[in-house]
């Protein structure tokens, strides 16, 4: 899942919000995978973060589009990924 702030209107608390964000998911996974163990299957997440500029438009062909965002601060979000108690 990718998700964008700051597109497509700004919003002067971006990192804030991702940050807030990435938490509140950390802690809802913590809660399914507590259910998850009780039928034998392990749960985990990963969640990156970065800050910066990327190309954002939609991509693909008639038959499918989709919209997303390309650049280094994808590679970088990506690459960083932090895999803690979820």
């Amino acid at each position: 899942m990718m998700i964008f702030f700051n597109d497509p209107l700004p919003c002067p608390d971006a990192a804030e919000r991702a940050v807030r964000l990435a938490l509140e998911m950390r802690d809802a996974v913590e809660r399914l995978a507590v259910g998850w163990a009780k039928r034998g299957q392990k749960m985990g997440c990963g969640i990156g973060l970065a800050q910066g500029y990327a190309t954002l438009g939609r991509i693909g062909f008639e038959d499918r589009m989709d919209y997303t965002a390309i650049g280094a601060v994808i590679n970088v979000a990506a690459r960083r990924r932090v895999t803690g108690r979820c």
